[in-house]
Parts: C-alpha cells; sequence; structure tokens
C-alpha cells in the first residue's frame, strides 16, 4: 500500500499516525508474502493491533475536543 497525496489529511500528527499504520500494514504483507513464518506475522500483527487501538483512541480525542461533526459516522466505520 503506498503512502501518497490521497492520504494527507494535512493535519501533521494524524498523517504521521497514518505513515505508521501504512508502513505496518506494509510490514504484514511482506512478512505473509515472504513466508517468514508466524512468529513474524504476528509480532507485526501485534504491533498493528495495538498502534490501530492507540490511533483511533488518539482521533475520538480530538473529535471530541472540536466537536467534529462526523464524528459518529467516522467511529461506526
Amino acid at each position: 500500500m503506498p503512502w501518497g497525496p490521497k492520504l494527507i489529511l494535512g493535519i501533521e500528527e494524524i498523517d504521521g499516525q497514518h505513515k505508521k499504520l501504512v508502513s505496518l500494514i506494509n510490514q504484514l504483507h511482506k512478512a505473509m508474502k515472504l513466508k517468514k513464518g508466524s512468529q513474524n506475522s504476528g509480532k507485526i500483527l501485534n504491533s498493528l493491533a495495538d498502534y490501530t487501538v492507540y490511533h483511533f483512541g488518539y482521533e475520538e480525542d480530538l473529535f471530541e475536543k472540536y466537536s467534529y461533526p462526523g464524528t459518529a459516522e467516522h467511529i461506526k466505520i
């Protein structure tokens, strides 16, 4: 999954977090493609899961702080 202009929101912290998520997804894909074994894939998957929880919690805090009108829809997705 390439990082590109379509993924940029223009919020530096969120863009940085999205880059990290894309990187973890790409690491997982590469490990699976190269058949690196469940141990490597499992570590990456755990990192991805943990970072996803952190990232969406961070976003939801921003939504609340700035009364983002699309909060309910974003959380639903």
